[in-house]
């Protein structure tokens, strides 16, 4: 079964640091079609002082820019309650969840 053809409805799930960003690169570049990013963060750019980062962060990628620049719609989640209320709040759940990094 391959997704990247398909017509699914598909959410990304990540967080602000680089190696969402990089991951969700990746799947765009494959031709995966992403309905809906949803982001462990309260606003762009707001990388925790704590924040494991795998790839240098000044590189450019971020996960909220890649987004905006295809066009995918992007939720920031600052905790379990609100990621509730706004997947329940969905007019069409997703076929596929993809995941990196979300808390």
């Amino acid at each position: 079964m391959s997704i990247v053809r398909s017509s699914k409805n598909i959410f990304f799930f990540g967080n602000q640091g680089a190696f969402s960003a990089s991951v969700f690169s990746q799947i765009l570049q494959q031709g995966i079609s992403i309905s809906r990013v949803f982001c462990a963060s309260i606003a762009p750019a707001s990388v925790p002082e704590n924040a494991l980062s795998v790839i240098n962060p000044n590189n450019g990628i971020s996960l909220d820019t890649l987004a905006r620049d295809h066009g995918i719609p992007i939720h920031y989640i600052p905790n379990q309650s609100a990621l509730n209320s706004i997947i329940s709040d969905e007019a069409k759940h997703p076929d596929y969840i993809l995941v990196a990094c979300f808390p």
